[in-house]
């Protein structure tokens, strides 16, 4: 008789449940939240792992389902999961008019839609479901569901903080090995850097959506006339960052510069930004950045007011990222209403009964 299956040594399925080995052909789950998951040996090289879902009784024939490679990776391949049945697949909507019900929810977003956990707890969820058992077409849209989060994870998690996705910034930068110190992390001195790289880089990409003032952007960040300095910065650590690990980091306005005859010459001259590092390891922000610039007149060496020309772009770039804040936070509301559905129609429902298995393995 083979050795009982324990939950915490079990490896984990592409959609980070923990599952049986593959040669653990015709062994039922003993756990108190399995009910008639079964997995059948999968051939050498095939290019699709197979999960065999078993009906509450366990009595009918195991029918292997096709799961794609690579389901939940953040990939745009993820598009191609989506089905007529379905509507998780990748909106490119450029226009969002929310309707009454959204205008609603939009006023009471729930807490963990606004820092990221929503996603972890989906898939928690949706792991539930599927170790509890699910007929095909349930697995194909929770195989569906579980691939479209993973893709717009990433944008969903930033436009719910006002971050645009849209802009350039610091994208897929792999983590020198050099840049870890004696404590086995990336030193903390290094992610001013990854910020002053991604803050360039967000300056200067104005110059593509204002090309009427595109050498006015670009000299911003040099001494030929009004440039951008440093004043303040400070950065909060949230979760160290091991070599090997890619990052991306992005950043918004947090406060504009007051215009024309607004405030006094310190608020008309400043603006604060904010930045955020991700891992894509991790899959989480590892470090929040909050920067305080000056405009700063080179020639005659004394900040000055803001220019005109940055005003109203930034001041657009403003109001485009809270439109996206709202469009992000109705699509986490549809991710978990999916879910609700699929709880719904296994462990959920009246007539479920959980299979807590035999003491004897089955026999």
């Amino acid at each position: 008789m083979p050795p009982p299956l324990r939950w915490g040594s079990m490896p984990r399925c592409r959609l980070g449940m923990q599952v049986a080995s593959a040669n653990c052909r015709g062994m039922r789950f003993q756990s108190t939240a399995c009910r008639g998951v079964q997995l059948r040996k999968t051939a050498p090289r095939q290019p699709a792992s197979r999960l065999c879902v078993a009906g509450p009784s366990g009595r009918r024939p195991c029918t292997p389902l096709a799961v794609p490679v690579g389901a939940d990776r953040h990939s745009p391949n993820c598009r191609a999961l989506s089905s007529s049945s379905t509507s998780f697949s990748v909106k490119n909507d450029t226009r969002f008019n929310p309707g009454p019900g959204e205008r609603q929810y939009l006023q009471n977003i729930p807490r963990e839609d606004t820092n990221g956990r929503w996603y972890f707890q989906l898939r928690e969820r949706i792991g539930k479901c599927i170790i509890f058992g699910l007929s095909e077409a349930q697995l194909a849209r929770a195989v569906d569901l579980v691939a479209a989060m993973s893709a717009e994870w990433e944008k969903l998690v930033l436009h719910m903080d006002e971050y645009p996705t849209d802009h350039d910034g610091l994208r897929n930068f792999t983590v020198p090995w050099g840049d870890m110190d004696s404590f086995g992390h990336v030193n903390n001195v290094r992610y001013s850097r990854y910020a002053e790289t991604c803050r360039v880089n967000w300056v200067t990409g104005f110059a593509h959506k204002d090309p009427s003032n595109a050498e006015e952007w670009r000299s911003l960040m040099t001494k030929q006339s009004i440039g951008l300095i440093m004043a303040e910065i400070s950065i909060r650590f949230l979760s160290p960052v091991v070599y090997p690990d890619t990052l991306n980091a992005y950043h918004k306005v947090i406060k504009l510069p007051d215009g024309p005859g607004e405030g006094d010459a310190a608020t008309r001259s400043s603006m604060t930004l904010g930045c955020v590092i991700m891992s894509k390891k991790q899959r989480r922000i590892v470090a929040t950045v909050t920067e305080k610039l000056v405009f700063y007149d080179y020639r005659t060496e004394k900040k000055t007011d803001a220019p005109e020309f940055a005003l109203e772009v930034l001041r657009r770039a403003c109001s485009d990222a809270a439109g996206a804040k709202a469009e992000a936070a109705v699509r986490i509301r549809q991710f978990r209403e999916a879910v609700e559905r699929l709880e719904a129609e296994s462990w959920k429902r009246e007539d479920a009964v959980e299979d807590l298995g035999s003491a004897g393995g089955g026999r």
